[in-house]
């Protein structure tokens, strides 16, 4: 740093007596050795910050700037343009309480020989946290009268959300089987979108479904969930037409003990019944009671 030095000189006339304060004269030289530089200051380069997953408020430790000066001590102070700043017992400077958004960091620097410095961080603050996804459990879906139901990002949303604003939905399915034979495949999700099908070739097994909750800044959470599927319209059965045979047919036609009759004989003989349903049906007869054909 800036220092002085002092410089004695004593002169005396040899060729005169000495006399005190007059032969020898003594004197003092001061020399002043100063330093006229400003010190020099580097600020850390500038940063983007993340928001935390607590609230969405960001935080940021301001380093020490790094000081070149010619003299020996130096002290600095920080400002910034929003944000709470406090400064630690340690010296150092804590910038809390920041929102989305762009910061400016000032450190101003002096040395103990009164040079002055400044330079500026610019600190950006960016929701880098995803949101929450929250799927329902347990769900029940009910096939409607055409075999088929649509499932949507509302239906399965367990109340997801995001510190920072609102959020967008989407939600894909897994395959397991082919939607038109109920064939098993090789698995494969559908893409992304509001809703998903189901139908009869589900009711085999849960349906595994996604809920992907994406905030304003394009952080994603993915939640997933599994599906019963139910078919809960009973089918329709027609009987055929009641007919009226005689021995003769019944002997002709079915053998002594009618349940011994296969279907084919009995549709033959008393008529085919149909059937009706949302998805598929299985017609199966039966014969009760005891009859030959004496009656």
């Amino acid at each position: 740093g800036s220092y002085k030095i002092l410089r004695s000189w004593r002169v005396h006339n040899t060729c005169q007596p000495v006399v005190p304060g007059v032969n020898p004269i003594e004197a003092v030289q001061i020399i002043w050795v100063l330093d006229f530089e400003n010190p020099i200051l580097t600020c850390a380069d500038d940063i983007t910050i993340s928001t935390s997953s607590i609230d969405c408020n960001g935080a940021y430790l301001i380093p020490a700037p790094v000081v070149e000066t010619g003299c020996t001590n130096w002290d600095y102070t920080v400002s910034a343009s929003n944000g709470d700043l406090s400064q630690l017992p340690n010296g150092t400077y804590l910038l809390s309480g920041l929102d989305e958004g762009v910061y400016t960091i000032r450190y101003e620097v002096e040395d103990e020989c009164g040079r002055y410095s400044e330079c500026i961080l610019n600190l950006t603050v960016v929701d880098q946290v995803g949101p929450t996804a929250a799927c329902e459990d347990g769900l029940n879906v009910s096939l409607d009268g055409n075999g088929s139901a649509i499932i949507s990002t509302a239906d399965i949303d367990g109340n997801s959300e995001d510190l920072c604003g609102e959020v967008e939905f989407a939600m894909r399915r897994l395959y397991e089987f082919d939607a038109s034979s109920c064939e098993p495949i090789a698995p494969y999700y559908t893409e992304w979108d509001a809703s998903v099908g189901v139908s009869c070739c589900d009711l085999q097994d849960l349906v595994t479904v996604e809920l992907r909750v994406t905030d304003e800044d394009g952080n994603s959470s993915i939640c997933w969930t599994e599906i019963l599927v139910e078919d809960k319209i009973a089918p329709t059965c027609i009987a055929p037409n009641d007919v009226t045979i005689t021995c003769v047919d019944y002997t002709n036609s079915l053998p002594n003990d009618i349940a011994d009759a296969t279907e084919a004989q009995l549709d033959a003989m008393f008529g085919f019944a149909g059937g009706a349903d949302n998805c598929s049906v299985t017609i199966t007869q039966t014969v009760t009671g005891s009859i030959n054909n004496c009656g």
